[in-house]
């Protein structure tokens, strides 16, 4: 989905989690977890970083507190999740006026 959208768009890949990763309590998915392969990364990481990026992205997006971009491109995302290995991101913005910046990717180093 993130190749073919347009901007602005954000991308982050938590790196060893699987489908299921994002339950609330994947002990209780029964038969449907089954199907994943195992993750390598524990439901809380998961379910933390998701959760970070909720409120970064409603605080950004919603109440317009540019801040959060810190949180969601930034040098805190950074810092946090790619530079631990946990996480790749990747951004597309727009410029003043509505042009489009180039994609922007965070990777492992």
């Amino acid at each position: 989905f993130y190749s073919a959208s347009g901007s602005p768009a954000l991308k982050v890949d938590v790196l060893g989690a699987n489908h299921m990763s994002f339950i609330e309590d994947p002990d209780t998915c029964g038969l449907p977890c089954s199907f994943c392969n195992a993750p390598v990364v524990t439901n809380d990481v998961v379910t933390g970083i998701a959760r970070s990026y909720l409120v970064a992205f409603f605080g950004r997006h919603l109440r317009g507190q540019q801040g959060y971009d810190l949180f969601l491109t930034g040098e805190a995302a950074v810092s946090r999740y790619v530079d631990t290995g946990l996480a790749t991101i990747a951004s597309k913005e727009l410029r003043p006026g509505g042009a489009h910046v180039a994609d922007n990717r965070r990777r492992l180093r």
